[in-house]
């Protein structure tokens, strides 16, 4: 199985909303060991769309910053975290959106995928990020997802009362 069948399976999966039949853990696995970037990319998201457990630590793993992946495939890996579930993608992508020493993009990317396992507390951490961000730069990216899901706009609005915002941070964060 190469990684444009995996792409073309994940489209498929996506919608019609059903998994493959058979078991593409060690597929996936050889897929992960690969010289071309967006193959492991593709690997990294099948394994968590799909929730291959046989992947679930080594997808854990990628996610964090220690673990040396490249950015496209730390993004990747969050995505997969969240699409796994479960109280342990919970903690996980908690201690990676509230990291002051992660990239913004890796912060960002852990709070979107929480947002779709647990709203409130994806909109807290948010909220945090934004009180430490000096700069507007990522802002947007940060806040329209969560305000585009059912009841994320109320939500980050009370959360937004008593938070102590830079006035430059605010009005980007209000438009």
């Amino acid at each position: 199985v190469n990684a444009a069948a995996i792409d073309q399976l994940l489209s498929a999966s996506s919608r019609r909303k059903v998994r493959p039949g058979v078991d593409l853990s060690e597929s996936l696995k050889g897929l992960l060991m690969s010289e071309q970037p967006q193959t492991r990319v593709t690997a990294i998201r099948a394994a968590g769309i799909w929730r291959v457990d046989a992947l679930r630590t080594a997808v854990f793993t990628m996610a964090r910053s220690s673990s040396k992946a490249p950015l496209a495939e730390q993004l990747a890996a969050i995505e997969s975290v969240g699409a796994f579930g479960g109280q342990p993608a919970v903690l996980e992508l908690l201690n990676l959106g509230a990291n002051d020493g992660e990239k913004i993009e890796v912060r960002i990317a852990a709070i979107h995928a929480m947002s779709r396992l647990q709203q409130n507390s994806a909109i807290k951490s948010a909220v945090d990020v934004l009180e430490k961000s000096e700069s507007v730069d990522h802002i947007e990216s940060l806040v329209a997802p969560l305000m585009s899901q059912k009841g994320g706009a109320a939500a980050l609005a009370k959360e937004l009362e008593g938070s102590k915002l830079s006035a430059d941070v605010a009005k980007v964060a209000l438009r």
